[in-house]
């Protein structure tokens, strides 16, 4: 996995019930997390037995259960007294699959209803500290191929659900009750169903008894992300200082920029073989097998993609340049850092908050710049594109993480 093309630089870088964190990147866009749970059907009732079971539908049967949630959904009610958060409308997909038969989320624009979608956290305070992760979908599920209509559900969302309950007496299930701060595999008595008009298909997830087993890359793609965020905001800052430079005195020293930017990167690749060798020492593992110095060839060319924002700046009036490098250099260290912190302890929830607060940061920041200069008599033509500087900084920390994190 690479940046994109080449360097600009003249010179020198199992368990059943097993969670699927297959987040979205989080740049300027949705904070999606998806998940994914096994079970085994428990009971099956209803006139639609006999066809279920034609589809694969017994009792014992392998289910697998799959949903993704839209993290950035807030609370529709926060009961404080009972340490319960409900939010609606956060189930963006939900599928139960059981041999050839499926039920999942009914489509909210095919009825006409307002079906259910919702998701009840608990996290209890008491002794034992129980934790509850409760979710209620409007369903639709294989068609019976004689009426058209769903064997279990009747294509009625109205009285047709997926529900699926999530247990653990003893805690462990979440440290709050925060959307994205949830591991499903971490509640050991839970249990789901498919009900409607044709019956109901009940299941079992068993939980896994213990904590995932360690990732064996964490450490080192937490090292060497939290050096990238040093490369990063060593590399911006190089250029606000150039962009600061008279005509004069950058032909009397043509090469410091090259110098200052050499410097970050050396600085980035002992840092970068420091954890390689430290993960090795362990027999452990990082996310990539790639050298430092094809890192940083990839990632100049990605800092290419911000220089050619700034470069749309007309006049390309200095004292305005150079703190939009700055801004820059800011926002990729503090959103390289929380994804790095990420990897050892991961908060999707947490994670989309500390990156919408460093593109915020940098948003005002480049905003200030702006006002500033034309202060000073500065005329943009056009306006500079605040918008455009700080989602290439967005592009860039995602592929940085992207490459560390490996295929």
């Amino acid at each position: 996995m690479t940046f994109g093309k080449a360097s600009r630089r003249l010179g020198t870088v199992a368990a059943v019930g097993l969670l699927l964190l297959s987040m979205s990147p989080a740049s300027a866009g949705a904070a999606e997390q998806s998940y994914h749970l096994t079970g085994k059907v428990s009971l099956i009732q209803g006139t639609a037995q006999a066809k279920l079971a034609g589809l694969g539908v017994t009792k014992g049967a392998a289910v697998s259960i799959d949903w993704t949630v839209e993290l950035t959904t807030p609370p529709y009610f926060d009961n404080v007294g009972t340490h319960t958060k409900e939010y609606h409308g956060a189930i963006t997909a939900m599928k139960i699959q059981i041999g050839t038969w499926a039920a999942q989320g009914a489509d909210p624009n095919a009825f006409n209803t307002v079906p259910v979608n919702k998701i009840d956290i608990f996290h209890g305070p008491f002794m034992p500290p129980e934790d509850n992760l409760d979710m209620w979908r409007s369903s639709v599920d294989t068609a019976d191929p004689n009426t058209g209509l769903g064997l279990v559900t009747g294509n009625d969302p109205n009285g047709s659900q997926i529900i699926i309950h999530l247990f653990a007496p003893m805690g462990s299930g979440s440290a709050d009750n925060v959307l994205g701060d949830q591991d499903p595999t971490q509640y050991p008595e839970s249990n789901g169903a498919v009900s409607g008009v044709g019956g109901a298909v009940a299941f079992a997830i068993p939980g896994i008894t213990g904590p995932p087993p360690p990732d064996p890359t964490a450490s080192c793609r937490s090292a060497q992300i939290a050096s990238a965020a040093a490369l990063c905001q060593g590399t911006l800052k190089c250029l606000a200082v150039r962009a600061k430079q008279t005509p004069a005195q950058i032909a009397k020293n043509p090469g410091s920029l090259q110098t200052c930017e050499d410097k970050a990167s050396a600085k980035f690749a002992t840092a970068f073989d420091k954890a390689t060798a430290a993960a090795a020492k362990k027999g452990l593992s990082c996310g990539t097998t790639e050298p430092a110095a094809t890192f940083i060839s990839n990632f100049d060319t990605a800092v290419d993609a911000v220089i050619a924002v700034v470069d749309t700046i007309h006049p390309p009036a200095p004292l305005f340049v150079s703190p939009w490098y700055t801004a820059a250099g800011a926002m990729c260290a503090a959103a390289v850092k929380a994804e790095s912190k990420d990897v050892k302890k991961p908060s999707p929830a947490t994670l989309a908050q500390l990156r919408a607060a460093a593109r915020a940061k940098a948003t005002t920041l480049a905003n200030k710049a702006i006002a500033k200069a034309e202060s000073k008599g500065v005329n943009f033509d056009p306006a500079p594109d605040v918008t455009a500087l700080v989602d290439s900084i967005d592009a860039l920390i995602d592929d940085i993480v992207t490459e560390l994190n490996g295929p």
